[in-house]
């Protein structure tokens, strides 16, 4: 075989040759034969070193033909020609490699550290990163001029103007971004969310336009936030740089979470995603603490985050009890692993128990300090940590007494129910409302999110994953039985994609939680591919045996990873697959990725429709309630937004819109009076038409009767204004003026005039029959000169604008 000095040589020329060699003497430390699967070598490398006598075959397997010689000519690369040592893992040398970029030994000249190389290095990864993020951000921003219109930013979706009324009422109500006083008792179940938006709004200069532009851009910085995220998960914590890099990428293009981040789309969202994945980030990283360091520097340093992730994610959103499940199931999971493996379940999930109680205390903190969430949501961390506790201490008295497993399995089963009592018991307000909102997040179906996501309609889960779903759901299958084997980062890692798969099932809305987690096992997937195809060695964490300890597993700076691909191994099917399914992932991510982006975009008519309002109204003296909109659910927000600047509650509008639309003719006046004393504007769309109903008369004859074709008149709406292509009409309430005389009894009675509004014109007709006395009664909606056809005679009659506003009388001929 090569000698050392020969193998030393090598090993400092070529960065892949010397991580070839480690990879091999690990191996060849922990068993006395193993296969070339075992070892994370390419099959080019591997080939050549059997050749030349590094590697010997066993006959079942293979072995270093002289470790000795393998390990002297490691060190000796290690410490250089000159015997003054390389980087140990501190300092520039592993600022480089923590960055991902090449190996130290590529980056060392004859006097100390290659500076120019060092600097190509670094303006590589910034390169690629902002390739990253320029492809985040394009896929995301494209639609600028639908979100930037002149000098309005027209927020994407319905929601996102609530938080934007929120954030100018707070603003508007404060002295600036110093003043904490204006963050006590925040209206939401979102506080973090929405003080962290009155404060860079504050920032910005305030006023509705800087809270505009801050809301606008905040779901695209989320979301580059999250993939940088999703990129340490893979790279630093996953211990593998390409799988860091691909889970970036994929997460890029996958629809749903693409339109979730959206430029506009101001909603909570995306401000979650950034503390759901730094928490499962913070629980797979400390996970893997070794538990006699429990309690030292990283194990405290794992549990300080782990606390300010777990608060983070309580405050920013109510509903995160739900997420908090695949923590909960890790530890019911990990106390039987660690009672069989006669390991301190006390001790060993220390970290994760400690991030827990910080937790606890923040969350208390804020709930008492500040009036931040509800009490059920805000005691959940204490929750979560009195059944941790109780669990392991449970697990240490089953290791210490010796007794069977399956009674702690039992107690698990158990404690669930018993602890729910108990809590019932103590203070039954919170549990009731913990189980209400879960009720309300899960079983209510009157919304779109609300609807399942893998169904035939939805491309059994395409339409919102793309690809990258098939890529990461066959890794999902595998990491369980690896989490079964006892490995606990997936362990971790399967709990949370799992539970988010099980919530993304049922509800569309839970598809962008899962989209982060999903990335990455999709990335191990191509990674994997590669691997298969001999392109690239196989993903650290797949290679990296069950219960090795992940800081020492590839070396302390991850240095035995190969970099690049093995070219000798490069044929056309090698290369044809790989790029078949990066074409899969970019074709569905250019089929569904548009279409979820645009989907939230407000219609031109629509924002023409609420601009007009909001200047008839500031024209007429109109407030707030008295220019509320009544309207559509999923545009009532964006209507009363542009017409009132108030957007909070859009209950009356969810409730009764449609049995309003819907409801006969006839029952037109009864809605007038429910609907008149808080109403300033009825917005009628085109929906699908039903005889009879409110709807069709407003929409087809602007409330005009037009007996040829049955439509009777309403009295009490008055159509104000028509969108350009007449598909949205605008009516405000007003009593009518009622138009009366005298003529023959049992004669027909129809006043005509014609009335102009902004976008339009039409006739307007309104009929009656003379009643027995020799009296009639219209009552009309709109000014003007009516022509009153009586049996067979013309009359004229002015009905003044004062008589539709006051309710007044007019009468004919007097």
């Amino acid at each position: 075989m090569a000698d050392r000095d020969d193998l030393a040589a090598r090993a400092a020329e070529d960065p892949e040759f010397e991580a070839a060699l480690a990879a091999l003497l690990d191996a060849d430390e922990a068993t006395d034969s193993w296969t070339f699967d075992d070892v994370a070598v390419d099959t080019g490398t591997f080939g050549r070193l059997v050749e030349q006598g590094v590697v010997e075959d066993t006959g079942g397997g293979y072995r270093l033909a002289d470790p000795e010689a393998v390990r002297a000519a490691l060190e000796s690369d290690a410490t250089g020609a000159d015997g003054t040592g390389s980087a140990d893992g501190s300092g520039l040398a592993a600022v480089v490699s923590n960055l991902g970029l090449p190996d130290r030994s590529s980056l060392r000249g004859s006097d100390g550290p290659d500076l120019s190389a060092v600097a190509s290095a670094r303006g590589t990864a910034v390169g690629v990163a902002l390739a990253v993020a320029a492809l985040f951000v394009w896929t995301r921003a494209y639609i600028y001029r639908d979100v930037f219109r002149g000098g309005d930013v027209v927020l994407t979706a319905n929601d996102p103007y609530f938080y934007r009324y929120q954030v100018d009422r707070l603003l508007s109500g404060s002295g600036g971004p110093l003043d904490l006083g204006a963050l006590v008792d925040l209206p939401t179940g979102e506080p973090l969310f929405l003080a962290a938006l009155w404060w860079v709004a504050g920032l910005a200069g305030g006023g509705q336009t800087a809270t505009g532009a801050v809301l606008a851009w905040y779901p695209v910085v989320a979301g580059l936030a999250t993939a940088a995220v999703v990129y340490l998960l893979g790279a630093r914590v996953m211990d593998d740089r390409r799988v860091g890099l691909v889970a970036a990428v994929l997460l890029a293009l996958v629809p749903t979470f693409a339109f979730r981040t959206s430029l506009g789309f101001a909603d909570h969202h995306a401000f979650d995603y950034v503390w759901g994945a730094a928490t499962l980030t913070v629980l797979a990283w400390v996970v893997t603490v070794d538990a006699d360091e429990a309690f030292e520097s990283a194990g405290l340093r794992g549990a300080g985050l782990l606390g300010v992730a777990v608060a983070g994610q309580t405050l920013a959103w109510e509903g995160s009890p739900l997420l908090f499940v695949p923590v909960a199931g890790y530890l019911a999971a990990a106390v039987p692993l660690d009672v069989v493996e006669e390991r301190s379940p006390l001790r060993a999930n220390g970290p994760v128990l400690a991030g827990i109680a910080a937790a606890a205390v923040l969350t208390l903190g804020a709930h008492v300090a500040l009036g931040w969430q509800s009490v059920a949501a805000a005691v959940v961390p204490g929750v979560l940590l009195a059944g941790g506790l109780a669990l392991a201490g449970v697990g240490e008295f089953v290791r210490r007494g010796s007794l069977s497993v399956r009674a702690l399995v039992g107690t698990e089963l158990a404690g669930p129910v018993v602890g729910l009592a108990v809590l019932w018991a103590l203070v039954p307000e919170a549990v009731g409302r913990l189980l209400g909102g879960v009720g309300f997040l899960l079983f209510r179906s009157n919304v779109a999110e609300k609807e399942p996501v893998f169904t035939p309609g939805n491309a059994f889960g395409l339409e919102f994953f793309g690809v990258v779903v098939l890529l990461g759901l066959p890794v999902m299958v595998w990491a369980l039985r690896r989490a079964a084997l006892g490995d606990r980062q997936w362990l971790a890692l399967s709990g949370y994609a799992w539970w988010l798969l099980f919530l993304t099932a049922l509800q569309i809305r839970f598809a962008a939680h899962f989209a982060p987690v999903l990335a990455v096992f999709a990335a191990v997937a191509f990674v994997w591919l590669l691997a298969r195809y001999d392109l690239a060695a196989l993903p650290a964490p797949v290679r990296r045996p069950v219960g090795t300890d992940w800081r020492t597993a590839t070396g302390a700076d991850g240095g035995v990873e190969p970099a690049g691909f093995d070219r000798a191994a490069l044929t056309l099917r090698s290369v044809a697959v790989p790029a078949l399914v990066v074409l899969a992932v970019v074709a569905g991510g250019v089929a569904y990725l548009p279409g979820d982006v645009e989907s939230g975009v407000v219609e031109e008519e629509t924002y023409e429709t609420a601009t007009w309002m909001g200047g008839y109204a500031d024209e007429q003296g109109l407030e707030y309630p008295d220019s509320y909109v009544f309207s559509r659910w999923g545009v009532n927000r964006v209507y009363n937004y542009f017409t009132s600047g108030v957007a909070e509650n859009y209950s009356l509008a969810r409730d009764s819109y449609r049995p309003f639309v819907y409801d006969d003719a006839a029952a037109s006046a009864r809605w007038y009076e429910r609907l008149h004393e808080d109403t300033g504007f009825v917005v009628v769309e085109q929906l699908p038409r039903r005889d009879g109903t409110i709807q069709k008369h407003l929409y087809v004859t602007y409330g005009s009767r037009w007996a040829e074709r049955g439509y009777d008149a309403v009295s009490h709406y008055r159509a104000v204004y028509a969108s350009p292509a007449a598909t949205t009409k605008v009516f405000t309430l007003v009593p009518g003026a009622t138009v009366a005389g005298t003529a023959p009894a049992n004669a027909t009675v129809e006043a005509r005039t014609t009335v102009e509004i902004p976008g339009t014109s039409f006739p307007y007709r309104q009929g009656a029959t003379v009643g027995a006395d020799g009296t009639y009664r219209l009552v009309v909606p709109y000014p003007g000169t009516y022509d009153l056809t009586v049996g067979n005679e013309s009359r004229t009659v002015r009905v003044p604008e004062s008589a539709v506003v006051d309710g007044s009388r007019v009468t004919v001929g007097g």
